[in-house]
């Protein structure tokens, strides 16, 4: 696996979990403005002028063009587990960063067990 096609796998996975954090945030914040889903369409629409709902909008297009370049040039068996297991990580640090969630022991020590299956899985790739 080259360097290139890392530097594409964590850039789709960043991208993919920035675009999560951000329509996850804008859509809780409206929907508890909103009194839930009665006003499904009033919310979407007010959702849509959202700097952080759009900022999402397009790091989840960037995610997925990025994810084509890697299923057009990885093996699928390799890329996909790879890609799931950096999301995995990037959605834990960034709900630590800018959300002050806690990371105990034990999700620490996941995260490091995730992150050595992604490292062997590489290893494994490598010609």
């Amino acid at each position: 696996m080259s360097i290139k096609s890392i530097v594409l796998f964590l850039a789709s996975a960043g991208t993919s979990a920035f675009a999560t954090a951000a329509f996850r945030v804008t859509l809780r914040e409206k929907i508890t403005l909103q009194n839930g889903f009665r006003d499904l369409l009033w919310v979407l629409a007010k959702l849509s002028i959202q700097p952080l709902f759009l900022f999402g909008a397009l790091n989840f297009v960037m995610a997925n063009v990025l994810w084509m370049l890697i299923i057009a040039t990885q093996p699928l068996s390799i890329a996909y587990p790879m890609q799931i297991s950096l999301i995995i990580v990037f959605n834990a640090m960034m709900s630590f960063c800018f959300f002050s969630e806690r990371l105990t022991t034990t999700g620490v020590i996941g995260l490091a067990c995730v992150l050595l299956g992604v490292i062997l899985m590489r290893a494994e790739a490598a010609p």
